[in-house]
């Protein structure tokens, strides 16, 4: 065989080699690809459920937030707000006819507070409007903590928002108006209480000087006792002068039984000197039969 004939084989059987490596390699390829084409529609399904439902409730809260933009004002009015009066409510915006504002028409406030958060004051009425500055009072009842939070600044002001806002502010302010007229009352009666109680306890002091004796009860001399120092000191007088009867009493009877005795013997000594005397013999024998 001619040399070319031998070298043209070996490279044909080399080729065959290398094509069978070449082609495990790509069968292993293939199946590695198709592997990650078959997940990669595994997860293209989930993701299309996922999709699917993030959509639907993206839609869904769409529509809830334009049903609920239409209970607010599309863009709030912003203006500088200064509290003229805070003992009435007044303040001043500078806000008028160039914003669109009618005379007498509610305002709905909200405050920015140091965090910029919206903090809500109530209903204003307008009751001055001007092109470009506007008078405004609060349609509700100012109450203590109302007046110290009136603060002058950036307020943001709505002419429409939710029913249920002032609905719920005006339910807590009458909640808050009851509560204060119940506080008021009850303050009566505490105020009304104490002036009873401070009554009875001069009583009871008045009452306990009357009997044990006080500073207050008079002094003068030609008064008894019992309204000069008390019953207590009236009841040790007397109880005294039973002590000092019963005393005298005692000592009386012992003078008593002493005098008693002392007539007694005396008795007894007259009869004896009786029985001496002569004359007696005689008229005792004259009287016997």
């Amino acid at each position: 065989m001619h040399t070319v004939g031998k070298v043209l084989i070996w490279l044909v059987v080399l080729a065959a080699g290398a094509g069978t490596v070449l082609t495990a390699k790509l069968i292993q390829v293939r199946n590695s690809h198709t592997r990650k084409a078959e997940k990669l529609d595994a997860d293209f399904a989930r993701v299309s459920n996922q999709l699917g439902k993030a959509e639907a409730e993206l839609n869904s809260l769409k529509a809830e937030l334009a049903r609920e933009l239409l209970n607010w004002d599309r863009a709030p009015l912003q203006g500088d707000t200064s509290v003229i009066d805070p003992r009435q409510g007044r303040i001043t915006v500078n806000l008028g006819r160039a914003n669109g504002l009618k005379d007498k028409q509610w305002l709905y406030g909200f405050e920015l507070n140091a965090n910029g958060q919206p903090v809500y004051r109530g209903a204003f009425e307008i009751a001055q409007l001007g092109d470009n500055q506007t008078a405004l009072v609060p349609t509700f009842r100012l109450r203590a903590e109302d007046i110290a939070s009136l603060k002058s600044g950036n307020w943001r002001w709505r002419t429409l928002i939710p029913a249920a806002f002032p609905a719920r502010h005006s339910d807590l302010q009458l909640q808050l108006v009851k509560n204060d007229e119940l506080l008021v009352d009850r303050t009566a009666n505490v105020t009304e209480q104490q002036k009873l109680l401070k009554e009875a306890t001069a009583q009871l002091m008045r009452r306990r000087e009357e009997i044990i004796g006080g500073p207050s009860l008079p002094k003068e001399d030609f008064r008894p006792t019992e309204e000069k120092a008390g019953l207590v000191a009236a009841l040790q007088e007397v109880e005294e002068m039973r002590n000092q009867l019963l005393i005298d009493v005692d000592q009386l009877r012992q003078q008593l039984r002493q005098v008693s005795s002392e007539l007694g013997k005396t008795q007894e000594e007259n009869v004896s000197l009786v029985k001496r005397l002569p004359s007696a013999a005689k008229e005792t024998a004259s009287r016997q039969p």
